[in-house]
């Protein structure tokens, strides 16, 4: 709802009098509300999809032009032919600086939302604890490989940035999609 019913009621008694104008504003706000969220949930169901791979691409442009050059990736750009366009891409940037989480944490966090978006819409129309469950794999497994990173027993460094940016887009979407 969007008035408490109670309490707004005797206020706005106590200014304007009849409760019947009352009833007819929040008749005419309620409704405004309840096809705005229709709307809205419509269009973002239809565009969800490409903001999954917008997500995608753009963690994987981070990636590529502000991560070192010694990365395995950057063989297999090589070998595909775009490596010598994200190395243009990069003298182009020059000394853009970026803060250090977003050149190494917001990647992975960007590529969780995209899983996150695409396995969501993909699961449209099946229960919540199915839609939750099908979207956890990826963030819970980049939350845990950091975490064993910080125990020593997976090679790489942990950071605390990076288990938040994996494990927020799913908090995120469990949250939007609570009932």
């Amino acid at each position: 709802m969007f008035f408490k019913i109670g309490t707004d009621l005797i206020n706005f008694e106590e200014k304007w009098g009849s409760p019947c104008n009352f009833n007819l504003i929040y008749f005419v706000v309620e409704r405004f509300f309840h096809i705005f969220a229709i709307t809205m949930e419509k269009i973002l169901t239809k565009a969800q999809p490409w903001f999954g791979l917008l997500l995608l691409a753009m963690g994987g442009m981070v990636y590529v032009l502000f991560r070192p050059r010694t990365l395995l990736l950057f063989s297999v750009a090589d070998a595909t032919g775009i490596g010598s366009w994200a190395d243009s891409m990069r003298t182009l940037l020059g000394s853009m600086q970026l803060p250090d989480w977003m050149v190494y944490s917001l990647p992975g966090g960007l590529w969780s939302a995209a899983y996150v978006l695409l396995v969501g819409w993909l699961m449209q129309g099946r229960a919540l604890r199915w839609r939750l469950l099908a979207t956890l794999p990826i963030p819970l497994a980049g939350a845990l490989s950091e975490l064993l990173q910080g125990a020593g027993v997976l090679s790489g460094t942990f950071d605390t940035s990076d288990v938040v940016c994996y494990l927020a887009p799913y908090l995120i979407y469990a949250s939007l999609n609570e009932k």
